[in-house]
């Protein structure tokens, strides 16, 4: 099962999808915006297992990213496991992040972070970078159990000639 909040994205998805041996589709797709207020309805939930990969870092602000890891709480069967990345503080190795929590701090209203945007200048989007600390307490507080954090120091894809901090999440719904 996938699902994403672009019709276009999950349109990419399903021409992408390996036929199984009866002939369907392997995946299912679903557009859902998970990180809004309202439980989204998702089919084949409960799951067993759920990965979230660098989505928690631009949802929006604090209030998207808690909805967003409730409703991925929500859609696990108890004792299912979350993986999941997202975007590490990397002011201490990176002078460009440093100087974009700089510029964009006041704007956003959040420390590390800032407006991801395109080659004209025009903001797409909010991009928000953890601490360890701050990711544990989000996940703890959405109900996940057994937080287990890995930070690798790596390229960024949007970056590709710049260093960034990304975090690995491995979690258990309590």
């Amino acid at each position: 099962m996938g699902v994403d909040i672009s019709p276009t994205a999950i349109d990419e998805a399903r021409s992408l999808a390996v036929p199984s041996e009866g002939g369907g589709a392997f995946l299912r797709f679903d557009v859902a915006d998970v990180s809004a207020a309202e439980r989204p309805r998702i089919d084949g939930a409960p799951f067993d297992v759920v990965v979230c990969q660098l989505v928690l870092s631009i949802v929006g602000g604090v209030l998207e990213r808690e909805n967003l890891l409730r409703h991925l709480h929500e859609h696990l069967r108890p004792g299912g496991g979350l993986y999941l990345s997202a975007s590490g503080v990397s002011d201490s190795i990176n002078a460009g992040y440093a100087r974009l929590y700089a510029d964009d701090g006041p704007l956003t209203g959040e420390p590390y972070s800032y407006y991801s945007r395109d080659e004209k200048g025009t903001i797409l989007y909010t991009t928000h970078h953890f601490s360890a600390e701050e990711l544990v307490a989000l996940l703890e507080g959405a109900g996940f159990v057994e937080v287990h954090i890995e930070t690798e120091r790596e390229a960024s894809s949007r970056r590709p000639d710049e260093t960034a901090f990304f975090h690995y999440v491995t979690c258990r719904r309590g």
